[in-house]
């Protein structure tokens, strides 16, 4: 949000978004993977379908019906590569991991490459968030490394395309949502609900 004003998800493109904000944005947030080819777990099932981790909605999950035993993985797996940024992981209230680790393939048969450990007390809010660097995903993985006689439970892994460009240009963005924002009445601003939005495209 900018001074009131929402840019929404998906109208403008990375590159736009990156360059319109004054503020350097973490890298490979602006432009969302739904490039999944399958998804897959050696975990047994107890409640969900595991394509729920990959299905958009952190509303609903997949959970597992044993505990955590080293090595036990779900896997991701993309149609295509990409050079990955951010990897947000999506955990639930309880039957977080207890430790685990998330790797990546930059091939089909390449060899499995640490992008991050973490335990359960690296989750805030429920939401654990790594980054690949840019680096190429044809598959990622979270595994686990330290053994729990708690279950499994995953709402959603989101990926992130690293996006580097220079975010110093279309700085007219942000003058035209100001500029937008200004013209609503005093009383409208004051009803705190306006949204605003911003199209374009290069």
């Amino acid at each position: 949000t900018i001074k009131g004003v929402k840019v929404y998800d998906g109208v403008l493109t990375a590159e736009q978004i990156a360059n319109a904000f004054p503020v350097e944005l973490p890298e490979g947030f602006v432009s969302k993977i739904s490039d999944f080819y399958e998804v897959t777990t050696t975990f047994n099932t107890y409640q969900g379908t595991i394509s729920n981790v990959v299905n958009g909605n952190t509303g609903d999950k997949w959970w597992s019906g044993e505990g955590q035993a080293v090595d036990k993985n779900i896997t991701v797996v993309l149609n295509d590569v990409h050079q990955v940024g951010t990897i947000i992981w999506h955990f639930c209230d309880n039957d977080k991991p207890n430790g685990a680790t998330i790797e990546r393939k930059a091939t089909a048969d390449g060899g499995w490459i640490k992008v991050a450990d973490f335990t359960s007390n690296d989750i805030e809010n429920n939401v654990f968030t790594c980054t690949a660097d840019g680096n190429d995903v044809k598959e990622l993985r979270l595994r686990i490394t330290a053994e729990h006689s708690n279950w499994l439970q995953v709402a959603e892994v989101e990926l992130y395309e690293f996006v580097d460009v220079d975010k110093t240009g279309l700085q007219e963005l942000i003058v035209e949502a100001e500029n937008l924002f200004d013209q609503i009445s005093s009383s409208e601003k004051e009803k705190g609900d306006n949204e605003i939005e911003i199209t374009g495209k290069i």
